[in-house]
């Protein structure tokens, strides 16, 4: 069976996925931990916060998708 658009679509997206997890988890892989915590500045966030923030959101955008 010939796959569909939307199959070609969901493969490229679950390989592109797994591409930027990996790239993500090596870079952080390079930071202490006294960097992920810490704020350049009074107006900045950690490294930690902002990772917990995309997660929450590509958390709430994925969990529930069809429904």
């Amino acid at each position: 069976m010939t796959p569909t658009v939307g199959d070609l679509f969901i493969e490229y997206t679950k390989t592109q996925c797994k591409t930027l997890k990996q790239t993500v988890e090596k870079t952080l892989a390079q930071v202490s931990d006294e960097e992920f915590f810490s704020k350049l500045g009074t107006e900045s966030h950690s490294i930690a916060v902002l990772v917990k923030h995309v997660g929450g959101t590509l958390r709430s955008r994925f969990t529930g998708l069809l429904t």
